[in-house]
């Protein structure tokens, strides 16, 4: 009975803060876990190949891919391609380039390919030499059509796919009357699912993230005890490494954010103060703490992810927003979006500003004294021509 009671007044008293401090209480299911997602892409500029990149090849014709080795050759199974121009093929065999797309090897986890020269057919096979040999040297070449030509150069052979008997094999120009081959690459990537409102966070510390159509990334400061958007990022924007980031989708859906090997410096935000961690952890950084979720079901934004602004246990892969010292003694218990963008767009219009301030045009993106149009600085609106 006694436990029963205790039991009770446990549940009570929790109920009872949740609903007193609702701001900080509400449930983070507007940033849904990120995963990350392994696709193949099509290569459409030799240029873009680095040695070590894993490629697959494939007929798109016919829909095939080059499948195991099979003894001595190579067959093909089926491919499928998705809505977002990748594909999948189980039971593929991946190849890796050694060397440049100009000069270089195709290695397998059977050796590296090779034409098998000592039959009156040439079949694709593998070779298991550790030096360049001319049966297994390869240069490749981009064709009009962006199907790619895989030259085995010691032998003049060209990989091609074979429809009547489902197999890779090796012809020589002229007699390559076979189905083009074309190149997939391995991509890493961010998937990430943007529910109901709209909105998520991400933050990786150690991966660059090229952002795909449909969703732009935002980072916030602080402005004259105003939150405001600093930065933001477009369709094909590269987001630094260990830049916190607001993302904001036209639709709820699940998004792809490639991992990049472009690490442009100047597209950091100096001014961010959205944190995160790759790993579940207490944030730090500041002196309030808030994280993306809504307040009363609605009005999404950042709000106390614990009582007062006291740091939390943020999730993995998260972002979270760190109000420094200097900017906390006014800072309120949340902010909606909704009331960051009317922040914005109701700044005086005809007051001269402090021109060593920091500049943001009207989508709050910061810019510099090149930039011309309408601007935003030291909290004031102006005309730079």
């Amino acid at each position: 009975m006694h436990k029963r009671i205790l039991l009770f007044a446990i549940a009570f008293t929790l109920c009872c803060i949740c609903n007193i401090t609702e701001a900080y209480c509400s449930t983070n299911d507007n940033n849904p876990s990120s995963n990350i997602s392994v696709r193949f892409v099509k290569v459409n500029d030799l240029s873009t190949l680095q040695e070590g990149d894993e490629l697959l090849i494939v007929n798109e014709e016919h829909k095939m891919a080059l499948g195991a080795k099979d003894k001595t050759y190579f067959g093909a199974v089926s491919a499928t391609f998705l809505d977002d121009g990748s594909v999948v093929a189980d039971g593929a065999t991946t190849v890796t380039l050694e060397g440049s797309a100009s000069s270089g090897r195709l290695k397998t986890q059977y050796g590296y390919l090779s034409v098998r020269t000592a039959q009156s057919y040439e079949e694709l096979t593998t070779s298991t030499a550790k030096t360049v040999n001319p049966t297994t040297n390869v240069s490749l070449h981009m064709k009009k059509n962006n199907s790619v030509s895989i030259l085995f150069i010691g032998t003049k052979k060209y990989l091609r796919y074979n429809p009547n008997t489902k197999y890779f094999k090796c012809y020589y120009m002229g007699q390559d009357k076979q189905n083009d081959i074309h190149l997939y690459k391995k991509v890493e990537g961010i998937a990430i699912t943007v529910g109901s409102t709209g909105y998520a966070t991400t933050y990786y510390s150690n991966r660059s993230l090229k952002l795909p159509a449909g969703i732009t990334a935002y980072t916030y400061t602080m402005m004259d005890g105003v939150l405001a958007i600093s930065h933001r990022y477009s369709t094909g924007n590269v987001v630094p490494a260990g830049t916190g980031i607001v993302i904001k989708a036209e639709e709820p859906g699940t998004y792809t954010l490639t991992t990049s090997n472009s690490d442009d410096a100047s597209s950091a935000d100096p001014d961010n103060m959205l944190r995160g961690s790759d790993d579940v952890s207490i944030t730090e950084g500041g002196a309030k703490y808030y994280k993306l979720t809504t307040k009363n079901g609605k009005n999404v934004g950042f709000y106390w992810g614990a009582k007062d602004g006291a740091a939390f246990s943020n999730g993995a892969h998260k972002a979270y927003l760190a109000i420094p010292a200097e900017e906390s003694s006014n800072a309120k218990s949340g902010y909606s979006f909704g009331d960051i963008t009317n922040a914005i767009s109701s700044i005086d219009v005809n007051v001269s500003p402090d021109i060593t301030a920091p500049m943001y045009n009207l989508s709050g993106q910061r810019v510099t004294s090149s930039y011309h149009g309408i601007v935003i600085q030291d909290g004031r609106k102006f005309i730079r021509k």
